[in-house]
């Protein structure tokens, strides 16, 4: 049985009034599985048959980590979350070049919103800079974490709030 079709069996047994919403999705996700894996792939020598789980071209890994994304919109990520562990499907997920992507995408967004949380705390701190200041506004619209840096560091050293915004003004 696919990884996938644990997860869905699982769901219609707890949910039953959903059934025909997760029928449909293990349909989908089946036929999906089939079709992204071509004939052979990950299965055994001589077999022909595709095998279940993460050792089909890693598509499958792939689908279930789009799929537990896709399940978080219609229900508790905490259910979600709750049902792969109890299947042992994170591991998979965790595998798959999707999960990876994704997770490398949050931590350098983590990591740009941390840099302005830094760079705006030294402003308030030194200059009394108030959130509603429309430089606040342009630095939270930055999305270059080099140059954030760059600006804390700027911040901590310039002597007043001008010479810091004719900073950020030379560079555009």
């Amino acid at each position: 049985m696919a990884d996938f079709d644990i997860v869905s069996k699982y769901l219609v047994h707890h949910y039953p009034d959903d059934f025909a919403r997760f029928a449909l999705a293990d349909r989908a996700a089946s036929g999906l599985a089939t079709d992204l894996c071509p004939r052979g792939a990950g299965a055994a020598a001589g077999s022909g048959d595709v095998q279940s789980g993460h050792t089909c071209c890693g598509l499958q890994a792939d689908c279930l980590a789009g799929m537990s994304l896709l399940s978080g919109l219609v229900y508790a990520r905490e259910t979600v979350s709750a049902i792969l562990f109890e299947e042992g499907l994170m591991d998979i997920i965790r595998e798959s070049p999707v999960a990876q992507y994704l997770t490398q995408q949050g931590i350098e967004q983590g990591g740009r919103e941390r840099a302005i949380e830094d760079l705006l705390a030294v402003l308030e701190i030194r200059f009394a800079l108030d959130a509603a200041n429309p430089l606040a506004a342009r630095i939270r619209s930055m999305e270059d974490l080099q140059r954030l840096k760059q600006l804390h560091r700027a911040a901590v050293q310039v002597e007043s709030l001008e010479a810091f915004q004719s900073l950020l003004d030379a560079d555009e």
